[in-house]
């Protein structure tokens, strides 16, 4: 990560509330994207009746669980890129 990008992320602000950087923001990051891929493994496992509880699930809801999923792990690779 640049100085420039680090010094923006580190002044930015929502509500009085600022980011995290650098590995305090890996450690937040990676088990919500554990947790989002967990959920969605179980909910395309088949039970013993061969159905998943994701097989009726609307394709554009199971993407865009996916593209959380990529923005996360590119999240997490920015801040972890100066490691």
């Amino acid at each position: 990560m640049n100085p420039e990008l680090k010094q923006a992320l580190d002044a930015f602000r929502i509500n009085r509330c600022s980011l995290s950087t650098g590995i305090d923001a890996a450690h937040e990051i990676l088990p919500q994207i554990h947790g989002i891929a967990t959920l969605m493994e179980m909910g395309f496992r088949k039970e013993g009746n061969g159905e998943a509880l994701f097989d009726n699930a609307n394709p554009e809801l199971v993407a865009a669980a996916l593209d959380g999923i990529a923005n996360l792990a590119a999240l997490a690779m920015l801040n972890m890129d100066e490691l």
